[in-house]
């Protein structure tokens, strides 16, 4: 009986330190981070490029999750992912036929705040607006950098919004 005692003990232990430990890099429910969604379908405001926010219909799952976002550089507006994140974006060339040019919104808990589109480091395409490139040594590093290119219309750059920064700031993913 006591070494049951024991060993039940011993297991307790064990899964409580399990625990805590786990707690440097907590999960997160869907919607209350910030998180990545591709954009299904939208419209595009009065004679601009620039996506209207009030038309966007986005994917019912985030392709980049709250948990996966490791921490956030406002100065460098790079993303720093959790290893592994991006181990399915590993083949360029499928990616750039798939994703060059898609649309994604960046929300937090649940609210759309900007909007951008993919583009491969290799692409000879001048985006307009928010830029998530990929491929070179940020993509190596599981980085996304979040990039503004040459903006035809009156563009308001949300990539630091106040709403981003406090959900990161107050998680400790942040680099301040």
């Amino acid at each position: 009986m006591t070494n049951t005692k024991s060993a039940l003990i011993s297991i307790a232990v064990l899964l409580l330190l399990t625990g805590i430990s786990g707690c440097e890099n907590p999960e997160f429910p869907i919607g209350q981070g910030v998180e990545f969604y591709f954009i299904e379908k939208y419209a595009l405001t009065d004679s601009t490029t620039a996506i209207d926010g009030s038309s966007i219909v986005c994917s019912n799952k985030p392709f980049i999750t709250y948990s996966d976002i490791r921490w956030y550089d406002p100065t460098t507006y790079t993303f720093k992912l959790s290893r592994g994140t991006m181990k399915n974006w590993d083949n360029l060339d499928y990616y750039e036929k798939e994703l060059s040019g898609k649309n994604f919104v960046v929300k937090v808990k649940g609210e759309s705040i900007y909007t951008g589109h993919f583009q491969s480091n290799v692409s000879s395409f001048i985006g307009d607006g928010v830029i998530l490139s990929w491929g070179g040594n940020a993509f190596k590093n599981d980085e996304l950098v979040m990039s503004v290119l040459m903006p035809f219309h009156d563009f308001d750059d949300k990539r630091n919004d106040e709403r981003i920064l406090a959900v990161l700031r107050n998680d400790g993913k942040l680099k301040e």
